[in-house]
């Protein structure tokens, strides 16, 4: 007898876990990115040039996961774009001296992603500035923006306000 209450109890259980309806989050074929943090130094590079040095971090969830290099001749450069942002009398200004080579960036493919396609990384982006007036900026911001291979455009993301004090 208690050998088929081992049994009944082992095929309650079984039809319990085969029951159970394992949830599976469905993302959109659009990127999401989400800023993570920002960390920034002030240096000098080789020739003692006083220079400034920014790492972005950053999360991305791409439902598809086609991230990678854009093959599409578009007016997007790359996949990853930042922009820089400085506060003069607390309104956010946008740096436009910064060059469209710079501000572009690609985010590499991740390569087969197996049977469940969404992507989530975390990136990392590293910047050098070594020019006036980005390297003198004491309060800023940073926005993100990611496309992916179908020029599906991401949300923009922003950093928190930085303040820069030596």
């Amino acid at each position: 007898m208690k050998a088929m209450n081992k049994i009944l109890v082992s095929f309650l259980v079984l039809f319990f876990i085969l029951g159970c309806d394992i949830e599976s989050v469905d993302y959109p074929p659009e990127p999401y990115v989400e800023f993570k943090d920002v960390i920034v130094e002030n240096s000098v590079d080789l020739l003692d040039n006083p220079i400034r040095n920014v790492s972005l971090h950053f999360y991305l969830i791409d439902g598809d996961g086609d991230i990678g290099p854009l093959l599409e001749n578009t007016e997007i450069y790359r996949n990853c774009n930042w922009e820089l942002y400085y506060f003069n009398n607390n309104e956010r200004m946008h740096d436009t001296m910064l060059h469209d080579s710079i501000i572009w960036v690609d985010i590499p493919s991740a390569g087969e992603l197996g049977q469940d396609q969404s992507l989530k990384a975390d990136v990392f982006i590293t910047i050098e500035f070594t020019s006036a007036p980005q390297s003198t900026y004491d309060t800023f911001q940073f926005s993100i923006q990611v496309f992916d291979m179908a020029l599906n455009e991401s949300n923009i993301a922003w950093s928190d306000t930085i303040i820069f004090v030596e």
